[in-house]
Formats: C-alpha cells, sequence, structure tokens
C-alpha cells in the first residue's frame, strides 16, 4: 500500500507502516518538552545577565569612588603644600571616604560571594536537570522500544 515504505539496512529489512495519529502524539511530546526546557534555559539566561549588570554597576560605582579619593588625595596634596594649618580638617574628610570605600568594597565582596554560591546552585540544578533528562529520554526510547516488539 502507499503507507508502507521498505526500510534497507545491511543485515535485514524491515517494514515501517505510517501511523500519523502515532507521529502528531510523538510530535507533540517532543515540541512540549523542547519548548518547557527552552523558557527554564531562558529564565536561567535572563537570570545570569541580571545578576553579571548588577556586578558591573557595583564595580562601576567602586571605580568611581576610587577616581573620587584619587582626586581627593591629590586636591589634598596641592592644598595641604600650601595651607599646613588647615590639613587636619582634609585628613578627617580624607579618613571619612577611605572608611566609606572600605565599606563598599567589603559589601561587594559579600555580593560576589552570595552571587557565586546561587550560580554554584544553579549550576547544579541544571546537572541534575540534565541528567534527569538523560535517564527519561532513555527509559522513553525503551518504553518505544518494546512497544514495537
Amino acid at each position: 500500500s502507499d503507507n508502507t515504505v521498505i526500510i534497507s539496512q545491511t543485515e535485514r529489512t524491515e517494514e515501517y507502516v505510517k501511523d500519523a495519529k502515532r507521529e502528531k502524539e510523538l510530535y507533540r511530546n517532543f515540541s512540549e518538552y523542547i519548548n518547557s526546557h527552552q523558557d527554564e534555559s531562558t529564565e536561567e539566561d535572563r537570570w545570569r545577565v541580571t545578576q553579571g549588570k548588577k556586578i558591573s554597576k557595583l564595580n562601576y560605582k567602586v571605580e568611581e569612588i576610587h577616581e573620587k579619593i584619587d582626586r581627593c588625595l591629590q586636591n589634598y596634596n596641592e592644598y595641604s603644600s600650601s595651607h599646613k594649618e588647615d590639613s587636619t580638617e582634609y585628613d578627617k574628610k580624607v579618613e571619612k571616604l577611605n572608611q566609606k570605600v572600605e565599606q563598599i568594597d567589603k559589601r561587594l565582596e559579600d555580593r560576589e560571594s552570595i552571587l557565586e554560591q546561587k550560580i554554584d546552585k544553579v549550576d547544579k540544578y541544571l546537572l541534575n536537570l540534565t541528567h534527569m533528562m538523560k535517564e527519561l529520554s532513555v527509559q522513553k526510547k525503551e518504553n518505544l522500544d518494546r512497544g514495537k516488539d
């Protein structure tokens, strides 16, 4: 009949009977599976990009603060050379700025540590999910193979 196709292999010949209903069911299952996992991947990618942007913004702020401190130190050096008596006031301002920079650096390190821990958890979750997907694929293939027998 026109729905029968002969498939040749090196050792044997098998007859394949086209089953449109079964093909539609398999197509739907594979499509649902692929779409659901694409969504998960997209969400994780978006999360990683967002975290990367946050880190970049924090690094930019720290760089700005370092630049401000450098300018303050430069101004301080210029000022102190011409006004020795007012240097203690300036020293206090510089010390205060240095303390703020240290606090910001500490918070940035803490946030980076937390972010690295979260990324490690996500990576472990994805690894487990990948193993589960492989096992599911093998089980479905075995079930399909058993169904043919």
